[in-house]
């Protein structure tokens, strides 16, 4: 509803309306990120309040959002209603500055071990990882594993520095349930005889 309302604000030529709405809508998608099931309509969305925050004589905040559009490789075509001359342009600026920026890299630590780590919506290993050749500044990680409730946050890296997180897990109210059906599972694998050398 915020991303729809922002770009009727931006159709009626109201640029900060369409910027309130259009951040809204980010924020929203930020926080719930691991439910997000495609990164396209994200981008799309990026590049919307990237153009509206210019509209709105707001340039250095809507350089920070492309930045964040590149850094999930938007490109101006992904914008379904068009960018502006100036939107595109600003877009391009900000993925040559990625591309030049140094690389960082970040570690990530779970507690329980053994969680899947999405960066940016790509998946990108189990915990302890360490990923590396991150563009500087901030990106969405979410980390999940069965049984815990699953966290969506923004991490920083840093250029040529390796950033420590450490997280611990929260188990979920059907963690009981994951429990004794991982043990039942078991229980009937052992009965089969199935995990003997025979």
């Amino acid at each position: 509803a915020f991303k729809e309302a922002g770009i009727e604000a931006l159709e009626r030529g109201d640029a900060s309306e369409a910027s309130d709405q259009l951040e809204n809508a980010a924020g929203l998608i930020e926080r719930n990120f691991g439910q997000l099931p495609e990164v396209k309509s994200y981008r799309e969305l990026l590049l919307l309040l990237g153009d509206a925050q210019l509209f709105a004589g707001l340039r250095e905040v809507a350089r920070e959002t492309f930045k964040r559009a590149a850094l999930f490789r938007a490109r101006p075509g992904d914008a379904r209603r068009g960018m502006s001359q100036e939107g595109e342009a600003a877009l391009n600026d900000a993925v040559a500055e990625m591309a030049e920026a140094a690389p960082g890299a970040i570690s990530l630590t779970t507690s329980p071990a053994h969680a899947e780590v999405w960066l940016n919506g790509r998946y990108k290993g189990i915990t302890p990882k360490t990923v590396a050749g991150l563009p500087a500044g901030k990106h969405i990680l979410v980390i999940r594993k069965p049984g815990y409730v699953r966290q969506t946050l923004k991490v920083r890296a840093d250029p040529d520095e390796l950033t420590t997180y450490s997280f611990d897990m929260e188990p979920s109210r059907k963690k009981p349930v994951w429990d004794q059906l991982r043990i039942t599972l078991e229980e009937e694998v052992l009965a089969t005889g199935l995990d003997t050398p025979e």
